[in-house]
């Protein structure tokens, strides 16, 4: 048995349940520890952030580690912090699956190969407060020009669809709802039996492998679904509720952990053929409402179109995987 096991341990350890990208830029804990040895010792706290599948740890994106200087003779309560960049972190969340994000902090006194340490796991919550002025907060609005068959623009030997679609915004919160317009042209004898309007939810995530070591693979999952009957001549406006505790857009995370937007689908069904015409529309999740300013913005207007967080300051660097284009006139 080691000194560091017979005289200094580890009594208590805590860190707080949540962290907040939008309250602070830190990563605390609370480190107790005895020594009953005439040597002073040392201790190492570890913050830890990581991808498990079960019970399996995939990998580390976190690893930000402190020591402490243990006095002699006493039992004393140490504060240890960590510098983080909270607004880039992925929250705390599942995945899919069995597979989910998860932090922890670790504290120990013994020599690293024993492998034995305290530790308390913690949660990350990520908040998406918008750059403003923002594209997101003008009306979207999309020319609707689709064959019904083969979803093309040549319609020489097939049915079209066309017209216009308007959605009041481009960016909500949880519990609003998305507001949306439509005024369709069909040919004389075709009718429209339905609209459904559907929120996706799009997760990209790294899963790397001795292979491909930066291997990314892509989920999508129906958040909210709402169906309008187009039998009556005056619907043509129809709305979606944005489900509580959805977590927000994340344009990017740290070391590409995951990225995750949410998309619009207004789909057309007609009397009389099987398959929906689809019109993507990318739509942002936030942390606060937006103010939507119900009309489309002036080219002399400078605003502001990344996902980007107000406390997420990038000016010095380089990426550019958070842009995410709002200009909607040539929908998917």
């Amino acid at each position: 048995m080691t000194s560091a096991e017979s005289f200094a341990r580890i009594t208590s350890l805590s860190v707080q349940d949540v962290f907040v990208s939008s309250d602070s830029n830190e990563l605390r804990a609370q480190v107790e520890v005895t020594n009953d040895s005439e040597l002073a010792h040392s201790a190492q706290v570890v913050f830890r952030g990581y991808i498990r599948k079960a019970e399996k740890l995939v990998y580390e994106f976190l690893h930000e580690q402190a020591w402490i200087l243990v006095e002699a003779k006493g039992t004393k309560t140490h504060e240890v912090a960590v510098d983080v960049w909270l607004p880039r972190f992925p929250p705390t969340m599942k995945i899919c699956d069995d597979m989910c994000v998860e932090y922890s902090v670790r504290a120990t006194v013994d020599p690293w190969f024993l492998n034995h340490h305290e530790e308390k796991t913690f949660r990350v919550e990520r908040t998406l407060v918008l750059k403003m002025p923002h594209m997101a907060c003008y009306q979207q609005h999309i020319k609707v020009d689709r064959c019904v068959t083969h979803g093309g623009w040549y319609h020489r030997k097939c049915k079209a669809i066309n017209g216009d679609i308007w959605v009041d915004k481009g960016a909500y919160s949880h519990g609003e709802k998305v507001k949306v317009k439509w005024q369709l042209q069909l040919d004389m004898d075709t009718k429209l039996e339905k609209v459904k309007l559907t929120l996706v939810q799009n997760i990209a995530y790294r899963l790397p492998g001795p292979d491909h070591p930066c291997l990314i693979k892509s989920i999508k999952q129906i958040t909210a679904s709402q169906e309008i009957s187009g039998k009556k001549e005056d619907q043509s406006k129809g709305e979606l509720l944005i489900p509580e505790h959805l977590p927000v857009t994340m344009a990017m995370t740290l070391w590409n952990v995951l990225t995750m937007r949410y998309e619009l689908v207004f789909q057309v069904k007609l009397e009389g053929h099987r398959n929906l015409v689809d019109f993507n529309i990318p739509v942002i999740i936030t942390s606060e409402p937006v103010q939507g300013r119900g009309t489309t913005p002036g080219s002399e207007i400078k605003l502001f179109r990344r996902t980007q967080d107000i406390d997420d300051n990038t000016d010095d660097d380089d990426d550019c995987d958070s842009v995410l284009d709002l200009n909607l006139s040539a929908p998917q």
